[in-house]
């Protein structure tokens, strides 16, 4: 599902989406190279199809992704960290 965001008056659009296992697999790397379990990596996928990281987020402010798209992040990082301990 679409949800429309706004920064610095450009219209955004946010949506769910898979990565390409590559990207997956990279951005997974730089986390675990950064030493962090949970990340926030702001990627953006180019009209001319590169993947562009803008930064590696060791304290993501998830809640708002969650809001907004509808997605269970939350309870998906507690069942993560419950089995952790």
């Amino acid at each position: 599902e679409d949800a429309n965001a706004s920064s610095g008056g450009a219209g955004l659009e946010l949506a769910e989406t898979t990565l390409p296992p590559e990207i997956a697999d990279r951005c997974r790397d730089a986390a675990r190279g950064m030493g962090l379990h949970v990340a926030g990596i702001d990627l953006r996928h180019a009209t001319d199809g590169r993947w562009v990281c803008f930064e590696v987020n060791p304290s993501p402010g998830f809640s708002w992704f969650e809001q907004e798209a509808g997605l269970p992040i939350a309870d998906s990082l507690a069942r993560w960290l419950s089995v952790r301990t």
